[in-house]
């Protein structure tokens, strides 16, 4: 039955790409997430469901990547690579490779996806292992940020200060050079304008 199943929906989708490639793209998440499952076993059940699979992720890519950037990974069994290689090209377009987008990313699907979220699940495990043996090997790239930059912080806000009060010390020896200077300059003038007033007076 479920053979059938795919045989007949792999020649109805035929029909609809590429005008009706939207309606395709509405149910793709749930149709890939069910048949993943299935493509895993031998026999007829399992080539039936690699060729739907290969059918829509990989012919037809071009007219549903809107919707293939919403799966969640495919496995990493050598009957899925060239299907994820595709995924992985669409993806990378979109976001980058990392555990924060990665969980955002499964959160978003999950929205949309009402089928089986194991793939999904085994591949967020995967990035969690990956980068907890990360910080295991490497604790200093991770505490030492948050030490070193308070530090920096710090170290910048001490030299605005240092240059601030570099600053106000050269204005206040330039406003004292031009107040020396300008009554060096003046006194002369203001002595004798005081030596004709007295003489005027007498």
């Amino acid at each position: 039955m479920v053979v059938a199943s795919c045989h007949f929906y792999k020649l109805f989708c035929s029909k609809c790409f590429p005008l009706c490639a939207s309606i395709v793209e509405e149910f793709l998440i749930v149709i890939v997430s069910t048949l993943v499952p299935f493509a895993k076993l031998t026999g007829d059940l399992g080539d039936e469901s690699r060729a739907l699979l290969q059918f829509l992720v990989v012919e037809n890519s071009e007219h549903l990547s809107s919707a293939i950037k919403m799966l969640d990974p495919f496995p990493s069994d050598i009957m899925f690579k060239e299907m994820h290689d595709v995924y992985t090209r669409i993806v990378n377009v979109n976001r980058r490779d990392s555990l924060e987008e990665s969980i955002k990313h499964f959160l978003n699907a999950g929205n949309k996806n009402l089928g089986c979220r194991a793939e999904g699940l085994k591949y967020l495990r995967t990035q969690v292992l990956l980068v907890k043996t990360f910080v295991n090997l490497n604790p200093f790239h991770f505490t030492s940020y948050y030490i070193l930059l308070p530090t920096a912080v710090l170290f910048l806000l001490l030299l605005l200060s240092l240059m601030v009060v570099v600053f106000l010390l050269f204005l206040f020896f330039v406003i004292i050079f031009w107040v020396t200077l300008v009554g060096y300059i003046m006194l002369p003038k203001v002595d004798s304008i005081l030596k004709y007033s007295m003489k005027n007076k007498y």
